[in-house]
């Protein structure tokens, strides 16, 4: 097969329409080429209509070829196909039918389809990034323990006026009598064990002008139980009671032996009395009483010669009596 007929095939090749016998042609001139027979235009020209008038087969059917055919294919045509010449050349044609219309749908009376168009997209979001503060300023702190020991914390009960229960007194003191002056001082020590209750022992010394007229001086000693009114007050009434011991040395002239003398009497008697106490401080308070006294000699000169004698009637005793006023301090611990 020459140059001019291999021209000649490709021709008719591009003048079919059909995509389809395309590669089909070209095949064929390929094996037109490679047979290397002297072929003419009306052989070749009866082997492509040959070709063209194979009925369709299925796509899945194989062609079945004799090896030594000139030429073999698989068509597959939908139309008809015409061969003819004109110009000097052989003309492929082929018809293929027109594309069946698309199929048209019948709407419902009365449907009307409103197409809207999309919404518009959102605006993009602005993001604005800010930096993050920077961080403070590291500052270092130096903490200093100081280890103390706990304060020890002592209670204390709070005492009342009267919770002290020993205290040292203190009295100045007068008879109260017409015929004797005498007045002295007297210290004690008072045990107060509870708010109404108290003993006192004391002792003192008193000097002056007795019942007789002679010049005394007498050492007296008590021992006093004395009861506080039960009044929680820094004012207290109190009473007392108790007894004395008194030692006494006398001299000058006596009046009812109308005579001097020189004698030591010795008495024992005793006392009762009331009186008032003023709190001024919780240790400290002032006082005030009054105590008569009855007493008798006990020395060994009693009954040689009474110490008292009344030259009018005639009558002795060694029996005396008195009464005692004093004021007092007292100081409590």
């Amino acid at each position: 097969m020459g140059v001019r007929d291999s021209a000649f095939l490709n021709d008719s090749v591009r003048e079919v329409n059909l995509s389809p016998l395309a590669p089909v042609l070209l095949h064929m001139s390929a094996v037109v080429t490679m047979r290397k027979r002297p072929m003419n235009r009306a052989h070749v020209l009866s082997l492509l209509a040959a070709a063209l008038a194979v009925p369709a087969v299925s796509s899945t059917a194989s062609a079945q070829c004799d090896p030594d055919a000139v030429f073999c294919a698989e068509v597959e045509v939908s139309g008809s196909v015409q061969v003819g010449g004109g110009g000097g050349g052989a003309t492929v044609v082929v018809d293929e039918p027109p594309p069946p219309p698309p199929p048209q749908r019948r709407g419902r009376r009365g449907r009307v389809l409103v197409v809207r168009p999309a919404p518009p997209a959102p605006p993009p979001q602005r993001v604005v990034v800010q930096p993050a503060p920077p961080p403070p300023p590291q500052t270092t702190e130096t903490v200093v323990v100081i280890e103390q020991d706990a304060p020890q914390v002592q209670l204390r009960r709070q005492r009342g006026l009267m919770s002290q229960k020993f205290g040292l007194s203190a009295r100045i003191g007068s008879m109260i009598s017409e015929q004797v002056r005498m007045g002295g001082l007297q210290l004690g020590l008072r045990f107060r064990p509870s708010r109404i209750f108290g003993i006192e022992l004391g002792a003192g010394a008193y000097g002056g002008t007795d019942y007789n007229g002679m010049d005394r001086a007498e050492v007296p000693f008590t021992l006093d139980f004395m009861f506080w009114l039960p009044r929680q007050s820094r004012v207290q009434a109190y009473l007392l009671g108790g007894f004395n011991v008194s030692y006494a040395h006398v001299e000058g002239f006596h009046e009812g032996y109308g005579r001097y003398m020189n004698n030591d009497y010795a008495y024992v008697g005793g006392q009762a009395g009331l009186g008032i106490e003023w709190r001024v401080h919780r240790r400290f308070a002032l006082s005030m009483d009054i105590r008569a006294f009855i007493r008798s000699r006990v020395d060994d000169e009693d009954g040689l010669q009474a110490e008292f004698y009344d030259p009018e009637t005639g009558r002795t005793t060694d029996t005396s009596a008195g009464a005692i006023g004093s004021l007092g301090a007292h100081l409590y611990f």
